[in-house]
């Protein structure tokens, strides 16, 4: 654990990063451009044991920096913004995901910034578009999730609108030809849930 938190502070550091702070149970860091914590979280997702479980949130805003306390001297984000990443987190643990980014990350990024991904819902009640990224996703099932992507993100909107029974064959089509795919098995046990209290 330890070998792989050195390593986690070092691919920070290499993509321009630096740590703000650590948290109970993970890392906070800050970056001057989104497409540099992007790199960042896929070098760590590609690099990280075997035996160590990784979820990582991206959101990129403007944050606030301050002095908090008598004893602290050195300046740590204070603003709004962290409630919002605990959130993302939140979700990523649900969803079963390892990497999501918010709609603000993306279009930040640049035209030619090479990145897969797909549409995975919102956060919370905050109706704020996350975002699955594929990095260290194996080559094979990248490519079945990326060929089954309008099909699940079909099915998300599908969810979202309750339309149930639409969205359930959506996530059955997808689990059929990606039976590992944990969002979609997520989903497809949420969808059968509303089914029954509507039933």
């Amino acid at each position: 654990l330890n070998q792989s938190i050195k390593s986690i502070y070092a691919q920070i550091s290499k993509n321009d990063g630096f740590v703000d702070k650590s948290l109970e149970n993970g890392v906070l860091a800050v970056f001057a451009r989104a497409e540099n914590a992007l790199e960042c979280a896929s070098s760590i997702l590609k690099t990280k044991g075997k035996d160590v479980d990784v979820l990582i949130s991206v959101s990129t805003e403007i944050v606030t920096f301050g002095v908090v306390g008598q004893d602290e001297k050195m300046p740590t984000i204070v603003s709004n913004e962290l409630e919002f990443l605990e959130q993302m987190q939140k979700e990523n643990a649900v969803l079963g995901t390892k990497m999501i980014f918010s709609k603000n990350t993306l279009n930040r990024l640049p035209q030619k910034c090479d990145l897969s991904y797909r549409f995975v819902g919102f956060v919370g009640g905050l109706n704020m578009p996350i975002y699955e990224g594929f990095a260290g996703v194996g080559a094979r099932k990248k490519k079945k999730l990326l060929k089954l992507k309008n099909r699940f993100e079909d099915g998300v909107q599908l969810f979202h609108s309750k339309d149930y029974q639409s969205a359930r064959e959506e996530f059955a089509f997808v689990l059929k030809h990606a039976p590992d795919d944990a969002p979609a098995y997520f989903y497809f046990n949420l969808v059968s849930e509303k089914m029954k209290e509507s039933a």
